[in-house]
């Protein structure tokens, strides 16, 4: 309809966060994954849920445009949400439906900040709802630039109280005038703030090298470490490593 006035129907990512809607476009951010603390957290600590689901499919409304002077864009999605009997892209077996709403705001020309929030009524045996609220970052100063997020959520079980999870991570890099990007980012998994000794950590630093526009070579080291408690702790030490690459082409 316009700019500030956009309507999507059919199967797409979950609008939610930084990375969901870019995932697959590998040359879009600098490391070989996403971010898994706010993601995937089940990559970092086994036994933690995802804050929300990779597609949905509905109706979303989104746009943008200038409020106050400010770069402001929105999304809105009503989904089907997640099911356990059928296909959720081919049918819909219940009357819940799951919600997931977006606000991003250019403050400065350095500094962007966003909420994104997540809710569906599940039917996965013993639970009852999730819900995610989440908290982005972007600041950017010169050939710096930090992106920062952090992610709540709640699982409801049939009885009891909701498993509270968190996810967070910060990566900040640095960009050469020869396409050479270090970046470093530290992330954090907790899959029940209830209990103690269960958490992970992941620390990626990597390399990230621009050869020219969408053609880049990325190598990295994962370093993995976790409480005694948690599915980590069976490794010697607690922790490992994994390197990756990749070698990424966009057209």
């Amino acid at each position: 309809v316009s700019d500030q006035f956009k309507v999507r129907v059919g199967k797409m990512f979950i609008p939610f966060g930084i990375f969901n809607e870019i995932h697959t476009a590998k040359p879009a951010f600098l490391s070989v994954k996403e971010a898994s603390s706010t993601n995937k957290a089940e990559r970092i600590v086994d036994g933690a849920y995802r804050f929300f689901p990779r597609w949905g499919v509905g109706i979303a409304l989104q746009g943008n445009g200038l409020i106050g002077g400010k770069e402001v864009d929105y999304d809105f999605f009503v989904s089907n949400g997640e099911q356990e009997n059928s296909n959720p892209f081919e049918e819909d077996d219940n009357r819940a439906k799951a919600i997931t709403a977006r606000v991003r705001v250019e403050l400065t020309g350095r500094l962007s900040m966003g909420s994104s929030f997540y809710f569906d009524r599940i039917t996965e045996p013993g639970y009852t709802y999730l819900a995610s609220h989440g908290i982005q970052i972007e600041l950017i100063w010169e050939t710096w630039r930090i992106l920062a997020e952090g992610v709540q959520g709640f699982k409801k079980p049939d009885s009891g109280p909701a498993v509270k999870q968190i996810g967070w991570f910060i990566q900040p890099s640095y960009h050469f005038p020869n396409g050479l990007t270090p970046y470093v980012r530290f992330e954090r998994a907790d899959p029940d703030r209830s209990l103690g000794n269960d958490d992970g950590v992941s620390l990626v630093a990597g390399i990230n090298y621009e050869i020219s526009r969408s053609y880049m070579i990325k190598i990295e080291n994962n370093y993995f470490r976790g409480a005694s408690g948690s599915s980590l702790g069976v490794f010697p030490g607690s922790d490992y490593n994994e390197i990756k690459a990749a070698v990424v082409l966009g057209f």
